[in-house]
């Protein structure tokens, strides 16, 4: 016999104890998950949904979601908002459709439109009547327990292993960011990216909350590349359990000849494999994206499908079948063209809204 109950997942040392030891456990179920969300958006605000052994009181399953309370787009539940990669941490069929029915009763109370839940590995456990499917997108990984040698002997030899080297006989110098200053350099080459490719700029505070929940803990790396001391490329990784994941690469293009980006996933690479970690994640790609696609495949990597779990089931139609809106056209044109205030507050207005 069990129950489903919601916990304060940022309070209760229990969970963090269980999201740790569970096979699917993943850094969006961390507690400073749930500090950066709701210490950054005031439209987002989390519930803790686990499944208790009536017995015992122990932790059966646990399933995170975040009501995403916007004005604009509108009332949804979303496990987990803004994760590349997440997972119901479930052991059967039956721990997920308990926690789909109470996640359920909270969107009605809610008046939530719809219910989102994110997979990776767990998706064979995901079978509910009441929620349909969409898979779009994909993910790619990097098993990293062979030798650096015969890791680079995976990577393409032209696209990824040349460029490799050339990054190494142009002496870039590779930095960790270490204080607000270095984080501060890193957001200018973030704004110089979503601007090139049409993208409003994440604010600040973003970055600045990722740095204050995860980096001191060793939870999270922010990696430059920089000749003469000017900064060309960065990198954001994730660090939890075996994984490491690459959530923001950065680059200023004037650079790109110096081919900055391939030595920071790789000196990430290396560096993950010598602290012990099994995994690297490239993060979560949209099949459109030809470029990031082809990019992540010629590291010799892994594709894996996300599917993603909608109730009402006919939500997932409308979400698999993805076209480019006339005003996700216009957001693209302002974007690239803006003045630097009005982008910034694009921005701003934006992520106010998104989860």
């Amino acid at each position: 016999m069990s129950r489903v109950e919601n916990i304060d997942a940022a309070q209760d040392r229990r969970w963090d104890e269980f999201s740790r030891a569970h096979q699917f456990g993943l850094i969006c179920h961390s507690p400073g998950w749930r500090n950066f969300l709701e210490g950054c958006f005031r439209h987002i605000r989390g519930y803790c949904l686990v499944r208790v052994a009536q017995s015992s009181g122990e932790f059966r399953a646990g399933l995170p979601v975040y009501l995403v309370d916007s004005p604009v787009i509108g009332r949804r539940l979303a496990s987990v908002p803004f994760a590349s990669l997440c997972d119901p941490l479930v052991s059967s069929t039956g721990d997920f459709n308990a926690l789909v029915g109470a996640a359920l009763e909270i969107m009605r109370k809610h008046r939530a439109q719809f219910l989102e839940i994110r997979a990776l590995k767990s998706a064979p456990m995901l079978k509910d009547e009441r929620l349909g499917i969409s898979i779009y997108y994909k993910t790619h990984s990097l098993r990293l327990e062979d030798s650096p040698g015969d890791l680079m002997k995976s990577f393409d030899r032209t696209c990824v292993r040349q460029r490799i080297s050339r990054a190494e006989r142009s002496g870039l110098d590779l930095v960790k960011v270490k204080d607000e200053k270095g984080l501060r350099r890193f957001q200018n080459l973030n704004f110089i990216t979503r601007k090139r490719l049409g993208l409003p700029p994440q604010p600040y505070r973003i970055l600045k909350s990722f740095w204050e929940n995860f980096f001191p803990s060793g939870m999270a790396d922010f990696l430059m590349a920089e000749k003469d001391g000017r900064a060309m490329a960065g990198l954001m990784v994730f660090k939890y359990k075996d994984r490491v994941s690459a959530e923001i690469l950065v680059s200023d293009t004037d650079y790109q000849h110096f081919s900055p980006n391939h030595l920071l996933f790789w000196e990430a690479m290396n560096e993950a494999r010598t602290e012990g970690y099994s995994v690297f994640d490239f993060g979560r790609t949209a099949p459109g994206n030809s470029s990031l696609m082809t990019f992540n495949s010629r590291w010799g990597t892994e594709v894996s499908e996300t599917p993603h779990y909608y109730y009402p089931p006919e939500i997932s139609s409308r979400v698999t079948q993805r076209e480019k809106s006339p005003a996700d056209m216009l957001i693209t044109r302002i974007c690239r063209n803006a003045p630097v205030p009005i982008l910034m507050r694009l921005g701003e207005f934006i992520y106010g809204h998104l989860g």
